[in-house]
Protein backbone atom coordinates (compact mmCIF):
# COMPACT_ATOMS: atom_id res chain seq x y z
CA UNK A 1 0.00 0.00 0.00
CA UNK A 2 2.65 2.27 0.70
CA UNK A 3 4.62 1.59 -2.16
CA UNK A 4 1.37 2.74 -4.14
CA UNK A 5 0.73 5.74 -2.20
CA UNK A 6 4.82 6.73 -2.94
CA UNK A 7 4.22 5.86 -7.09
CA UNK A 8 1.00 7.93 -6.95
CA UNK A 9 3.28 11.07 -5.16
CA UNK A 10 6.04 10.36 -7.54
CA UNK A 11 3.03 10.90 -10.36
CA UNK A 12 2.56 14.20 -9.19
CA UNK A 13 6.23 15.28 -8.41
CA UNK A 14 6.82 16.78 -12.31
CA UNK A 15 8.32 19.68 -13.27
CA UNK A 16 4.89 21.88 -13.12
CA UNK A 17 4.61 20.75 -9.75
CA UNK A 18 7.86 22.26 -8.67
CA UNK A 19 6.83 25.22 -10.76
CA UNK A 20 4.08 26.16 -9.18
CA UNK A 21 5.31 25.70 -5.96
CA UNK A 22 8.12 28.00 -6.56
CA UNK A 23 5.96 30.33 -8.26
CA UNK A 24 3.38 30.78 -5.35
CA UNK A 25 6.47 30.93 -3.13
CA UNK A 26 8.09 33.60 -5.13
CA UNK A 27 5.05 35.77 -5.18
CA UNK A 28 5.29 36.36 -1.49
CA UNK A 29 8.84 37.53 -1.55
CA UNK A 30 10.18 39.59 -5.07
CA UNK A 31 12.95 40.46 -3.05
CA UNK A 32 14.10 36.91 -3.83
CA UNK A 33 13.80 37.17 -7.19
CA UNK A 34 15.56 41.15 -6.62
CA UNK A 35 18.39 39.13 -4.75
CA UNK A 36 18.94 36.33 -7.04
CA UNK A 37 18.05 37.33 -10.38
CA UNK A 38 17.07 33.87 -12.91
CA UNK A 39 18.46 31.72 -10.21
CA UNK A 40 15.89 32.26 -7.95
CA UNK A 41 13.07 30.72 -10.14
CA UNK A 42 15.78 27.61 -11.34
CA UNK A 43 17.04 27.44 -7.73
CA UNK A 44 13.64 27.52 -6.37
CA UNK A 45 12.40 24.73 -8.75
CA UNK A 46 15.29 22.19 -8.43
CA UNK A 47 15.19 22.81 -4.35
CA UNK A 48 11.22 21.65 -4.87
CA UNK A 49 11.85 18.98 -6.65
CA UNK A 50 14.42 17.72 -4.24
CA UNK A 51 11.65 18.19 -1.41
CA UNK A 52 8.80 16.19 -3.13
CA UNK A 53 11.39 13.37 -4.02
CA UNK A 54 12.39 12.67 -0.39
CA UNK A 55 8.42 13.36 0.21
CA UNK A 56 8.02 10.71 -1.91
CA UNK A 57 10.31 8.30 -0.36
CA UNK A 58 9.83 8.70 3.06
CA UNK A 59 6.41 7.40 2.32
CA UNK A 60 7.22 4.58 0.53
CA UNK A 61 9.83 4.07 3.63
CA UNK A 62 6.35 4.12 5.72
CA UNK A 63 8.02 6.66 8.06
CA UNK A 64 7.16 10.22 8.64
CA UNK A 65 10.53 11.02 10.96
CA UNK A 66 12.54 10.48 8.02
CA UNK A 67 11.39 13.46 5.86
CA UNK A 68 11.72 15.37 9.12
CA UNK A 69 15.12 14.25 9.44
CA UNK A 70 15.64 15.35 6.28
CA UNK A 71 13.96 19.24 6.84
CA UNK A 72 16.13 19.67 9.89
CA UNK A 73 19.40 18.95 7.75
CA UNK A 74 18.22 21.00 5.15
CA UNK A 75 17.48 23.63 7.34
CA UNK A 76 20.96 23.75 8.90
CA UNK A 77 22.28 23.86 5.39
CA UNK A 78 20.25 26.49 4.73
CA UNK A 79 20.96 28.13 8.10
CA UNK A 80 24.72 27.86 7.07
CA UNK A 81 24.24 30.21 3.90
CA UNK A 82 22.56 32.69 5.76
CA UNK A 83 19.24 31.52 4.88
CA UNK A 84 16.39 31.21 7.93
CA UNK A 85 14.40 27.90 8.39
CA UNK A 86 11.48 30.16 8.17
CA UNK A 87 11.30 29.92 4.75
CA UNK A 88 12.20 25.93 4.65
CA UNK A 89 8.97 26.19 6.62
CA UNK A 90 7.01 28.18 4.34
CA UNK A 91 8.08 26.03 1.50
CA UNK A 92 6.41 22.78 2.72
CA UNK A 93 3.60 23.94 3.48
CA UNK A 94 3.22 25.23 -0.03
CA UNK A 95 3.98 21.93 -0.99
CA UNK A 96 1.61 20.00 1.28
CA UNK A 97 -1.42 22.27 -0.12
CA UNK A 98 -0.40 22.10 -3.94
CA UNK A 99 -0.01 18.30 -3.40
CA UNK A 100 -3.30 18.06 -2.04
CA UNK A 101 -5.49 19.49 -4.16
CA UNK A 102 -3.57 16.64 -6.95
CA UNK A 103 -3.91 13.08 -5.03
CA UNK A 104 -6.37 10.82 -3.54
CA UNK A 105 -7.17 11.07 0.33
CA UNK A 106 -5.10 8.63 0.86
CA UNK A 107 -1.79 9.95 -0.63
CA UNK A 108 -2.58 13.23 0.67
CA UNK A 109 -3.15 11.88 4.14
CA UNK A 110 0.72 10.40 4.35
CA UNK A 111 2.14 13.61 2.32
CA UNK A 112 0.18 15.60 5.34
CA UNK A 113 1.92 13.26 8.08
CA UNK A 114 5.13 13.45 6.51
CA UNK A 115 5.58 17.42 6.22
CA UNK A 116 3.87 17.63 9.84
CA UNK A 117 6.28 16.05 11.34
CA UNK A 118 8.81 18.23 9.84
CA UNK A 119 6.80 20.97 10.24
CA UNK A 120 6.49 20.84 13.79
CA UNK A 121 10.47 20.06 14.22
CA UNK A 122 10.70 23.11 12.74
CA UNK A 123 8.92 25.01 14.78
CA UNK A 124 9.91 23.66 17.72
CA UNK A 125 13.69 24.67 17.00
CA UNK A 126 14.84 21.28 17.33
CA UNK A 127 18.07 20.18 17.54
CA UNK A 128 19.24 18.21 14.51
CA UNK A 129 18.85 14.59 16.05
CA UNK A 130 22.78 13.05 15.24
CA UNK A 131 24.97 13.36 18.37
CA UNK A 132 28.29 11.76 19.50
CA UNK A 133 25.96 8.61 20.25
CA UNK A 134 24.98 8.16 16.51
CA UNK A 135 28.37 8.26 14.72
CA UNK A 136 26.71 8.85 11.57
CA UNK A 137 26.32 12.51 10.09
CA UNK A 138 22.83 13.89 9.05
CA UNK A 139 24.14 13.85 5.53
CA UNK A 140 24.99 9.90 5.41
CA UNK A 141 21.91 8.66 7.41
CA UNK A 142 19.56 10.61 4.89
CA UNK A 143 22.00 9.39 2.06
CA UNK A 144 21.27 5.61 3.30
CA UNK A 145 17.36 6.63 3.24
CA UNK A 146 17.96 7.96 -0.13
CA UNK A 147 20.13 5.00 -1.77
CA UNK A 148 18.12 2.11 -0.36
CA UNK A 149 15.13 3.22 -2.51
CA UNK A 150 16.96 4.11 -5.05
CA UNK A 151 16.28 7.75 -5.39
CA UNK A 152 19.26 8.94 -7.64
CA UNK A 153 18.30 12.78 -8.35
CA UNK A 154 17.57 12.96 -3.66
CA UNK A 155 21.08 10.88 -3.00
CA UNK A 156 22.85 13.62 -5.54
CA UNK A 157 21.24 16.15 -4.01
CA UNK A 158 22.54 14.87 -0.34
CA UNK A 159 26.09 14.70 -1.83
CA UNK A 160 25.73 18.11 -3.47
CA UNK A 161 24.83 19.65 -0.34
CA UNK A 162 28.03 17.88 1.46
CA UNK A 163 30.28 19.06 -0.80
CA UNK A 164 29.29 22.44 -0.53
CA UNK A 165 29.83 22.50 3.31
CA UNK A 166 33.09 20.57 3.01
CA UNK A 167 36.42 21.21 3.04
CA UNK A 168 37.72 18.49 0.82
CA UNK A 169 35.35 16.14 -1.34
CA UNK A 170 37.81 12.99 0.22
CA UNK A 171 35.73 13.63 3.82
CA UNK A 172 32.66 13.38 1.48
CA UNK A 173 34.03 10.30 -0.07
CA UNK A 174 34.86 9.14 3.84
CA UNK A 175 31.73 10.77 5.84
CA UNK A 176 29.17 10.13 3.28
CA UNK A 177 29.89 7.22 0.89
CA UNK A 178 31.95 4.90 3.01
CA UNK A 179 29.92 5.23 6.30
CA UNK A 180 26.58 4.80 4.05
CA UNK A 181 28.17 2.02 2.70
CA UNK A 182 29.24 0.23 6.29
CA UNK A 183 25.86 1.25 7.36
CA UNK A 184 24.08 -0.47 4.38
CA UNK A 185 25.98 -3.67 5.56
CA UNK A 186 25.19 -3.52 9.09
CA UNK A 187 21.67 -3.24 8.14
CA UNK A 188 21.23 -5.84 5.84
CA UNK A 189 22.94 -7.99 8.65
CA UNK A 190 21.37 -6.88 11.86
CA UNK A 191 17.46 -5.19 10.69
CA UNK A 192 16.44 -7.16 7.78
CA UNK A 193 17.64 -4.74 4.87
CA UNK A 194 17.10 -6.92 1.71
CA UNK A 195 19.22 -8.04 -0.61
CA UNK A 196 17.27 -5.85 -3.35
CA UNK A 197 17.59 -2.75 -1.03
CA UNK A 198 21.24 -3.13 -0.87
CA UNK A 199 21.70 -3.65 -3.86
CA UNK A 200 19.55 -0.35 -4.98
CA UNK A 201 21.90 1.09 -2.26
CA UNK A 202 25.22 0.24 -4.24
CA UNK A 203 23.97 0.68 -7.89
CA UNK A 204 22.76 4.16 -6.66
CA UNK A 205 26.24 5.11 -5.05
CA UNK A 206 27.85 3.82 -8.36
CA UNK A 207 25.92 6.15 -10.35
CA UNK A 208 26.75 8.98 -7.95
CA UNK A 209 30.34 8.38 -7.62
CA UNK A 210 30.25 8.63 -12.16
CA UNK A 211 28.79 11.92 -11.81
CA UNK A 212 30.99 12.99 -9.29
CA UNK A 213 34.18 12.23 -11.42
CA UNK A 214 33.11 13.97 -14.24
CA UNK A 215 32.25 17.19 -12.33
CA UNK A 216 35.10 17.32 -9.64
CA UNK A 217 38.35 19.48 -10.31
CA UNK A 218 41.10 17.21 -10.11
CA UNK A 219 44.84 19.08 -9.41
CA UNK A 220 47.25 20.09 -11.78
CA UNK A 221 50.06 18.21 -12.81
CA UNK A 222 49.71 14.18 -12.71
CA UNK A 223 51.36 12.31 -10.68
CA UNK A 224 51.60 9.34 -12.78
CA UNK A 225 49.69 6.45 -13.87
CA UNK A 226 47.43 4.39 -11.45
CA UNK A 227 45.69 0.94 -11.99
CA UNK A 228 42.64 0.64 -9.49
CA UNK A 229 41.13 -3.14 -9.97
CA UNK A 230 40.31 -5.67 -7.36
CA UNK A 231 40.74 -9.20 -7.42
CA UNK A 232 39.72 -12.72 -9.04
CA UNK A 233 36.25 -13.66 -7.17
CA UNK A 234 36.25 -10.37 -5.54
CA UNK A 235 32.51 -8.79 -7.01
CA UNK A 236 32.31 -5.57 -4.70
CA UNK A 237 33.27 -2.55 -7.06
CA UNK A 238 32.13 0.56 -5.41
CA UNK A 239 35.46 0.60 -3.10
CA UNK A 240 37.63 0.81 -5.62
CA UNK A 241 35.30 3.33 -7.65
CA UNK A 242 35.76 5.67 -4.54
CA UNK A 243 39.60 5.49 -4.61
CA UNK A 244 39.80 5.43 -8.05
CA UNK A 245 37.89 9.00 -7.57
CA UNK A 246 40.01 10.00 -5.24
CA UNK A 247 43.35 9.14 -6.91
CA UNK A 248 41.85 10.98 -9.74
CA UNK A 249 41.17 14.25 -8.24
CA UNK A 250 44.89 14.14 -6.64
CA UNK A 251 46.58 14.17 -9.95
CA UNK A 252 46.67 10.44 -11.24
CA UNK A 253 45.92 9.61 -14.67
CA UNK A 254 43.84 6.92 -13.20
CA UNK A 255 42.89 3.38 -15.37
CA UNK A 256 40.08 2.04 -12.98
CA UNK A 257 39.24 -1.63 -14.73
CA UNK A 258 36.69 -3.32 -12.67
CA UNK A 259 36.97 -5.93 -10.38
CA UNK A 260 36.76 -9.78 -10.52
CA UNK A 261 39.44 -9.81 -13.38
CA UNK A 262 41.88 -12.10 -14.40
CA UNK A 263 45.57 -11.27 -12.67
CA UNK A 264 47.39 -11.41 -16.09
CA UNK A 265 44.35 -9.44 -17.31
CA UNK A 266 45.33 -6.65 -15.01
CA UNK A 267 49.49 -7.13 -15.33
CA UNK A 268 48.47 -6.71 -19.44
CA UNK A 269 47.00 -3.28 -18.21
CA UNK A 270 49.79 -2.23 -16.00
CA UNK A 271 52.08 -2.95 -18.82
CA UNK A 272 49.88 -1.23 -21.36
CA UNK A 273 49.60 1.83 -19.40
CA UNK A 274 53.16 2.29 -17.82
CA UNK A 275 51.81 2.24 -14.86
CA UNK A 276 53.48 3.22 -11.95
CA UNK A 277 51.36 2.31 -8.68
CA UNK A 278 48.60 -0.01 -8.77
CA UNK A 279 45.92 0.50 -6.28
CA UNK A 280 44.03 -3.29 -5.22
CA UNK A 281 40.67 -3.14 -3.30
CA UNK A 282 39.54 -6.49 -1.34
CA UNK A 283 35.96 -6.28 0.69
CA UNK A 284 35.75 -10.26 1.32
CA UNK A 285 38.91 -11.70 3.12
CA UNK A 286 38.44 -15.07 1.83
CA UNK A 287 39.65 -13.30 -1.10
CA UNK A 288 42.76 -11.77 0.31
CA UNK A 289 45.44 -14.61 -0.78
CA UNK A 290 44.29 -13.87 -3.99
CA UNK A 291 45.84 -10.52 -3.50
CA UNK A 292 48.94 -12.19 -2.40
CA UNK A 293 49.02 -14.32 -5.63
CA UNK A 294 47.94 -10.89 -7.88
CA UNK A 295 50.65 -8.94 -6.31
CA UNK A 296 53.61 -11.66 -6.58
CA UNK A 297 52.72 -12.06 -10.93
CA UNK A 298 53.05 -8.47 -10.70
CA UNK A 299 56.15 -8.09 -9.30
CA UNK A 300 57.33 -11.09 -11.35
CA UNK A 301 56.04 -10.34 -14.63
CA UNK A 302 57.67 -6.45 -14.49
CA UNK A 303 60.97 -5.28 -14.97
CA UNK A 304 59.97 -2.26 -12.84
CA UNK A 305 57.12 -3.30 -11.08
CA UNK A 306 54.72 -0.24 -10.07
CA UNK A 307 54.43 0.76 -6.45
CA UNK A 308 51.37 -1.81 -4.74
CA UNK A 309 48.67 -0.38 -2.21
CA UNK A 310 46.14 -2.12 -0.65
CA UNK A 311 42.55 -1.35 1.10
CA UNK A 312 39.03 -2.03 1.51
CA UNK A 313 37.32 -4.37 4.45
CA UNK A 314 39.50 -7.19 4.74
CA UNK A 315 42.72 -5.18 5.92
CA UNK A 316 40.80 -3.38 8.04
CA UNK A 317 39.76 -6.44 10.06
CA UNK A 318 43.50 -7.08 10.09
CA UNK A 319 45.69 -4.21 10.13
CA UNK A 320 48.88 -5.97 9.37
CA UNK A 321 47.63 -8.48 6.12
CA UNK A 322 48.99 -6.08 3.69
CA UNK A 323 52.33 -6.73 5.02
CA UNK A 324 51.43 -10.54 4.95
CA UNK A 325 50.23 -10.51 1.07
CA UNK A 326 53.44 -8.24 0.22
CA UNK A 327 52.08 -4.44 -0.58
CA UNK A 328 53.87 -1.73 -0.17
CA UNK A 329 51.48 0.04 1.58
CA UNK A 330 47.60 -0.05 3.25
CA UNK A 331 45.33 2.84 2.88
CA UNK A 332 42.28 2.18 5.75
CA UNK A 333 39.69 5.26 4.19
CA UNK A 334 40.05 6.90 1.61
CA UNK A 335 41.50 10.58 3.78
CA UNK A 336 44.67 8.07 3.39
CA UNK A 337 44.69 6.65 0.20
CA UNK A 338 45.82 10.06 -1.45
CA UNK A 339 49.02 10.39 1.20
CA UNK A 340 50.23 6.45 0.33
CA UNK A 341 49.93 6.38 -3.09
CA UNK A 342 52.70 9.34 -2.71
CA UNK A 343 54.43 7.47 -1.14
Amino acid sequence: MKAELAAEIGRARDDAAAAAVTHTFLSRHPDWIERYGDRAQARGVQDARHHIDFLQASVELDDPTTFRDYALWCRDLLQSHGISGVFLAENLETIRDHLTGRLTPPAAEAVRLAISAALESLAADESSPWGEDNPLSPACLLYVAAAISGRREQALAIVRGALSDAESPVDVYVEVFESALYEVGRRWQTTGLTIAEEHMATATTQFILSVLQEELPRTRGRRGTAVVTGVVDENHVVGASIVANVLDADGWDVRFIGTNLPHDAIVSAIEQHRATLLAISVTMSGCAARAHDLIALVRESSVDPPRIIVGGAAFRRDPQLWRVVGADGFAPDAHAVAEIARG
